[in-house]
């Protein structure tokens, strides 16, 4: 019991350090302007959606100024929402009016062999050789789906042409904050769904790379700092 309650205030502290004491990017996933909850049902336009898991994967993170750019040396990193300091990634950028990423991991890190870290097939996130790593999951349950349980599942992913799905991401910084609060609204992917045709992606393929090409548009900085 007194090993638990250590790791809980090590992992509270550590969040409470990220946020108010160092260079972040923090990612904030929201519902309607909301900060989504994993469990709690959300209703909207007659329906309801209830959010069960959601990651993915932020690469080759940059800021840039005028005069400097910081790039990110840590390669990949796997935001979950069930793990509160996967949400933060630190940096040493002092200015900048752009931050960029990519949503999901190129060919070469899909082929390199890299597995450990946030890479590791035990995350979940790695589907096989051929197919490589999922770079977006969502999963839960949702009054339009077609499935018998309202289940949902997308798992977004692959990297060989026609079906990559890896996506670049552009935010202009207005004003220079050291921790730069990214918000994904979930609202806007959700009208974009195959709700009753295909409410279960779980391979490569066209539908895939249709919802992947939305992503860079659910990232945006919080309505009071735009």
């Amino acid at each position: 019991m007194q090993q638990l309650i250590f790791v809980f205030f090590l992992v509270y502290f550590s969040v409470i350090s990220f946020s108010q004491n160092e260079r972040s990017i923090q990612f904030v996933p929201v519902f309607q302007g909301k900060k989504v909850e994993l469990s709690k049902k959300y209703e909207s336009d007659g329906n309801w959606i209830q959010f069960e898991s959601l990651r993915f994967y932020v690469s080759t993170v940059s800021i840039s100024g005028e005069k400097s750019t910081w790039q990110d040396p840590n390669g990949a990193h796997l935001i979950d929402l069930e793990d509160s300091l996967s949400l933060f990634i630190s940096h040493d950028a002092k200015n900048g009016n752009r931050l960029t990423f990519n949503i999901g991991l190129d060919s070469s890190t899909n082929v390199s062999g890299i597995m450990d870290g946030d890479l590791d097939p035990i995350k979940g996130m790695y589907w096989a050789w051929n197919t490589g790593y999922i770079n977006f999951k969502l999963e839960g349950f949702s009054s339009e789906s077609m499935l018998p349980d309202k289940h949902f599942e997308f798992h977004l992913g692959g990297y060989l042409f026609p079906n990559a799905t890896i996506q670049a991401v552009e935010i202009p910084l207005d004003s220079w904050q050291d921790r730069i609060v990214v918000e994904l609204e979930l609202g806007k992917l959700l009208p974009n769904l195959p709700w009753q045709s295909t409410p279960s992606i779980l391979i490569p393929g066209k539908d895939a790379v249709k919802i992947s090409k939305i992503l860079p548009t659910l990232f945006q900085l919080p309505s009071d700092e735009k």
